[in-house]
């Protein structure tokens, strides 16, 4: 039984750590879509601006 046990404590911290990793991964994943996100939009603004001075508009 001792045995058993072990195995079932040793797939635990396994699991733990496997969880651990999986919200670490997801935490990376939304940062960085968010910072793509955020350039993107800052681009697009860029680009707005950019176009809005040349057909004489103020934005301002």
């Amino acid at each position: 039984m001792g045995k058993a046990k072990e195995t079932v404590e040793a797939m635990n911290g396994i699991a733990e750590t496997l969880s651990v990793i999986i919200v670490i991964a997801i935490l990376l994943c939304t940062v960085t879509a968010w910072l793509i996100f955020q350039k993107v939009r800052h681009m697009q603004s860029t680009v707005m601006d950019v176009q809005n001075q040349e057909t004489g508009k103020i934005t301002k």
